[in-house]
């Protein structure tokens, strides 16, 4: 189902939903004074439908709750397209997934119903709502019945109303990058009454290695991967990844030419380098393209060939991965390959990777980054001169200097 159509029924929709169910927790709060402190949950909810990236990005706050709470059950409710996940990073494997299909209306309809139904009953003690000011989750976080209710609240900024029906409304810090907001959304289970809760100091930023989240891979695996896609181990893997989320219009893709232009410099300056291209089934044909453009028998199609798992046995073993600012960038920090990343309308203060591995290059335009939670990730522009101007020559750079290093 496409992302505007998901906008619409957010805005029609939600809207008259959260002012109803406002008026329904204004009236609860009269006469049914509950109390709403957890001190020790039995059940929570993480509820992140959109960027598998963003989830990854969500596990370090996954981490914390569980040392906050050892004894209590973890569920996560996200998209079906998700779902993967959850079997291939450590942390996650553990947590009890509930899933929605989006393929199209058919089957999105019963499943919010059916989800709905299942938090419902389940009796959650606390729903941590991991999505930016969408209605759709804050009322699925209404009807949980849930005793404490976390998620980002709009305060004074306008256009953003999602109803008055959290009980603990953490106040989003744009300058913030987004896995600490995360982590301060856990920390408001448990802190006091003050507003807007998440008073306390600012943590540094975690890294996914130092906190043990890695993607789960035996030896045995690595030697199938290998084996599968015929690589040979005095090859030098480096992976390109020119796709993007298909929610996203193509404002974060670097151009076409400049990837296969990379390419051909890495495998000029490399004789024994192997370039592979990454990406879903549904890149193929973009993959296809840039293998032509890049014109070499030392390049290796894996668009639609490989599972997150396998991609991420890739990636361990690749020397480096250069790739638009989406969701492999976030699955790389899970594994200690370089990442170049390359952002524009977005910014890394907010959503680089969690690795000490990675570069990011943003030329920071006087328009960048025209993304933001407060106007749905959407932009007016149409050439992305922010990722235009980062040359092949500049990438290359810092490909041939882990070249060297290694």
């Amino acid at each position: 189902m496409k992302s505007d159509i998901m906008r619409k029924i957010d805005y029609y929709v939600g809207i008259p939903l959260c002012f109803l169910f406002s008026l329904v927790h204004v009236v609860s709060k009269i006469f049914l004074k509950k109390d709403r402190a957890v001190s020790k949950p039995s059940r929570i909810l993480f509820v992140k439908f959109f960027g598998m990236g963003t989830i990854i990005l969500s596990t370090p706050a996954i981490k914390r709750c569980r040392e906050l709470y050892p004894d209590a059950e973890i569920h996560f409710l996200t998209f079906d397209e998700n779902r993967v996940l959850f079997d291939v990073v450590n942390v996650l494997a553990p947590i009890r997934v509930i899933t929605i299909r989006i393929t199209n209306i058919r089957y999105f309809v019963p499943d919010v119903f059916r989800a709905i139904f299942l938090v419902w009953r389940l009796r959650f003690d606390v729903v941590i709502d991991l999505e930016f000011f969408a209605r759709f989750v804050a009322i699925i976080s209404f009807l949980s019945r849930a005793r404490s209710r976390v998620g980002f609240y709009n305060y004074f900024t306008e256009g953003l109303y999602r109803g008055n029906f959290l009980t603990h409304k953490a106040y989003y810090n744009h300058y913030q990058h987004t896995a600490l907001a995360f982590l301060d959304m856990v920390e408001t289970v448990k802190s006091g009454k003050s507003l807007p809760y998440n008073k306390m100091h600012c943590q540094s930023l975690p890294m996914l290695a130092e906190l043990g989240i890695t993607y789960l891979a035996t030896m045995e695996e690595k030697i199938a991967c290998r084996e599968k896609f015929c690589l040979k181990d005095n090859e030098t893997l480096i992976l390109l990844n020119p796709n993007t989320s298909a929610v996203f219009c193509d404002l974060r893709r670097w151009p076409h030419s400049h990837f296969a232009e990379l390419g051909r410099r890495i495998l000029a300056s490399c004789p024994h380098a192997v370039i592979g291209i990454v990406g879903a089934h549904s890149d193929l044909v973009q993959a296809s393209e840039l293998e032509k453009m890049i014109g070499s028998e030392r390049v290796v199609n894996f668009a639609g060939r490989s599972t997150i798992g396998e991609l991420c046995l890739l990636m361990d073993q690749a020397l480096c991965l250069v790739t638009n600012d989406s969701g492999p960038s976030h699955l790389a920090a899970l594994t200690g390959t370089k990442i170049i990343a390359l952002f524009g309308p977005e910014t890394p203060n907010l959503y680089s990777p969690l690795s000490a591995h990675a570069i990011c290059m943003y030329l920071q335009l006087s328009c960048s980054p025209c993304w933001s939670v407060y106007n749905g990730k959407r932009s007016i522009c149409r050439d992305n001169i922010c990722l235009q101007n980062i040359s092949p020559e500049m990438v290359c750079e810092e490909v041939i200097k882990e070249l060297h290093h290694s």
